[in-house]
């Protein structure tokens, strides 16, 4: 097996967070190398291409035959999370996916398995648990300075403006499919609040083992929750 300095990464979805900050991100990465940039949207493609100087492509099987490409970045609707990466396994890609994983659990496992059969890496993008207070947190935690954890509470709070439900934060791509159920998986849980109970997990090594939760709409016109509610009892007891 040959021994690369570089990846060389493909970006499937160019639209808000790539925009915004992935594709910086990777290429400002000492160890990745942007070799190609895909989205259905061929504006959106070309205009990441352009900006770092690489090919672009409105077909993802133009970005999944090319062998330069080692593994690919995939930001796309939730729903869309599960088909492009089982693609992208059977093309012998590894596979980073932007949380949450797939729109629900049947749909999650099927990725795994398939990049399991094909022998590719498969991880979920949580930049979370990599900020310094989070890290501090955790080395604190393991090395026993705060005693043992017998409770954790998290409160979160944020303002989405009607906008955000037809093109996210910055409008980049004008889409509505974050406002139903079955394209997105959820609401501000799966959308946002998944970073913390990441690092949760992170910070403590601690497993889930029940899961109380009430959830609603109360403030926005939409199929998914805007307020959340989640009990989580941990397998330290």
């Amino acid at each position: 097996m040959i021994m690369k300095d570089k990846l060389t990464v493909g970006i499937i979805g160019c639209g808000e967070i790539t925009n915004v900050l992935t594709a910086r991100a990777l290429s400002e990465a000492k160890n990745v190398k942007i070799g190609m940039a895909m989205d259905a949207v061929e504006w959106a493609a070309e205009d990441i291409g352009k900006r770092y100087g690489v090919p672009h492509t409105s077909d993802v099987k133009a970005l999944l035959s090319n062998p330069d490409i080692d593994f690919v970045y995939i930001a796309v609707p939730h729903y869309l999370h599960a088909p492009l990466t089982i693609e992208a396994a059977r093309a012998g890609k590894h596979v980073i996916v932007e949380k949450p994983i797939s729109v629900d659990l049947k749909k999650a496992d099927e990725m795994i398995a398939e990049c399991k059969k094909n022998g590719v890496k498969l991880s979920t993008c949580f930049p979370s648990r990599y900020l310094p207070h989070v890290e501090k947190a955790k080395e604190l935690v393991e090395g026993g300075r705060i005693g043992k954890v017998i409770g954790i509470k998290i409160t979160g709070m944020g303002i989405k403006p009607d906008s955000y439900w037809m093109g996210g934060y910055s409008g980049r791509i004008k889409s509505d499919w974050r406002k139903y159920k079955e394209k997105t998986g959820g609401g501000i849980l799966i959308m946002n609040e998944v970073h913390d109970i990441d690092y949760m997990r992170y910070i403590t090594g601690l497993e889930a083992k029940r899961v109380y939760s009430e959830c609603d709409t109360f403030l926005t016109p939409v199929e998914v929750e805007d307020f959340i509610n989640v009990v989580i009892r941990y397998s330290n007891g």
